[in-house]
């Protein structure tokens, strides 16, 4: 697979978290972003074998390269732990809380109105049934979704201009599926 293959699997993946979206999908939405954040950062990364991969480190590096500065454009202070582990309960268990959550705070999505950013979390009706002792991070998932597209962009640009990063992203491409229809004649 060239860098336009690779490429082409991110856009489709984006008009995918778009698609979700837009018909009020959004926790599958955010299923798709983190998933796609996983990959990414497997082709950052590193290490060259599948299998002495370190999601967490990778993740949270991915995350802060390129998905936290495009945040804190939209004001937001979260870190590339809290992402990780909403990560981990979105993926693992479709909750709000990892299991190992421990003391980190939890992220809480919003859409719509984003004046809702400004009120207090633990006064919304949802949030009191699991809020005893929990501290959260609320993000707008409109911002989360443009900060990945904006951080998604920036890493292409940069593994297209890097050829030992593009090299080794498309030797750990070269497992990714590809249309049937490529090969029948």
């Amino acid at each position: 697979m060239d860098f336009n293959g690779i490429a082409e699997k991110y856009v489709q993946t984006i008009k995918a978290i778009l698609l979700c979206g837009d018909n009020k999908c959004f926790e599958p939405a955010l299923r798709l972003l983190y998933s796609a954040i996983d990959s990414l950062s497997w082709l950052y990364s590193e290490q060259m074998d599948l299998k002495k991969r370190e999601v967490k480190k990778e993740y949270e590096k991915w995350v802060n390269d390129f998905l936290i500065p495009k945040m804190k454009k939209h004001d937001y202070e979260c870190t590339a732990t809290e992402l990780y582990l909403a990560r981990c309960s979105q993926l693992h268990t479709f909750s709000a809380i990892a299991k190992k959550q421990n003391n980190t705070r939890v992220v809480a999505y919003v859409v719509g109105d984003k004046e809702i950013l400004n009120k207090s979390i633990q006064s919304l009706p949802e949030i009191e049934k699991i809020s005893e002792g929990t501290k959260f991070v609320i993000i707008h998932i409109g911002d989360l979704v443009s900060s990945f597209m904006d951080g998604t962009h920036e890493f292409f640009k940069l593994i297209e201009n890097n050829k030992e990063l593009l090299d080794k992203a498309i030797i750990k491409a070269d497992s990714y599926y590809v249309p049937i229809d490529r090969y029948i004649v």
